[in-house]
């Protein structure tokens, strides 16, 4: 047995006791009292451990669950003392290596059972594992949602996480998440990045350059209708025409998205102002860019 004081280590240590007053005997000595006492180096009360007693019960709760389920935990659950408050904490500890990239999240990380043991030592770390009361492996779901995708959007890689995915598009499986769902998701991420929203200059400086953008190039902007949108407006190559122009565009707040082609950047920018509506029997916000420009300076858009 090594009973030890959490806050510095030592030894020195004195817990409650019952004792036959006429025979100076120790009759008990209750299990909880050996878990706080008072600690003669530090002079003051203490929670204590059983450094052994601990590592004993982490080796063979391991060895039970590989036992059983005929794999190794993904972590642990333990409770925790912190050295210099002495409070205790119930935290999960994850027992993987590091180049899985599941439970990264976790309070910490061991490699290895071995590591997990030492924890329950007075090392260097500022908390004490003082027992560990389950082993468990994460679901499906939690591995799939921790599962991390990474795609590249103008030079720059967005990382998304199959958390982020299922947000985005509830009720898929992984195959549907793999296929197309994390990097539409991803996209999306990045897209959000797009500083240039949609305003008056911005629309007057578009169709003074419209006619320098050649076949294939492409301006591209984001513009707030009931849900915030991400539009990009491509010049066509000529064997296209009468159409020059191509309007695709993703909604960040869900899975919409709209794609169509326009005789004239004029037609483009101001289907793109009046929410893509293609209803007729709903009645278009401006009916002209020259009505969109007169009623943003009169403050009636």
């Amino acid at each position: 047995m090594s009973i030890i004081c959490t806050r510095c280590g030592g030894t020195q240590v004195v817990c409650e006791a019952t004792v036959n007053p006429n025979t100076q005997v120790i009759t008990e000595i209750a299990d909880d009292s050996l878990q706080s006492g008072w600690c003669e180096t530090c002079k003051v009360r203490s929670v204590l451990t059983d450094v052994e007693k601990t590592k004993a019960a982490i080796k063979s709760g391991f060895a039970g669950f590989v036992e059983v389920n005929g794999r190794k935990p993904h972590y642990a659950s333990c409770r925790i003392v912190w050295k210099y408050t002495n409070d205790s904490e119930d935290v999960k500890i994850r027992l993987l290596g590091s180049d899985e990239s599941i439970g990264n999240n976790m309070f910490f990380s061991c490699g290895s059972i071995h590591a997990l043991e030492s924890l329950a030592e007075f090392g260097k770390e500022p908390f004490i594992v003082t027992e560990c009361y389950a082993f468990k492996t994460f679901t499906e779901e939690e591995i799939s949602d921790e599962k991390t995708y990474e795609y590249e959007f103008g030079g720059e890689k967005i990382a998304v996480t199959g958390k982020e995915v299922r947000a985005f598009y509830p009720g898929l499986t992984a195959q549907d998440i793999e296929q197309f769902a994390a990097y539409n998701t991803a996209k999306r991420k990045y897209y959000r990045k797009n500083n240039c929203q949609l305003t008056p200059e911005l629309v007057r400086r578009l169709l003074d350059e419209g006619h320098l953008m050649k076949a294939g190039e492409s301006d591209s902007f984001t513009i707030q209708l009931f849900f915030l949108w991400h539009v990009r407006i491509r010049r066509e190559p000529e064997n296209l025409a009468p159409f020059e122009y191509a309007l695709e565009a993703c909604c960040l707040d869900n899975i919409q998205t709209f794609s169509r082609r326009y005789t004239t950047l004029e037609k483009a920018l101001l289907h793109c102002l009046n929410g893509f509506n293609e209803n007729a029997n709903i009645q278009n916000r401006y009916q002209s860019l020259q009505d969109y420009f007169y009623r943003h300076t009169h403050g009636k858009y």
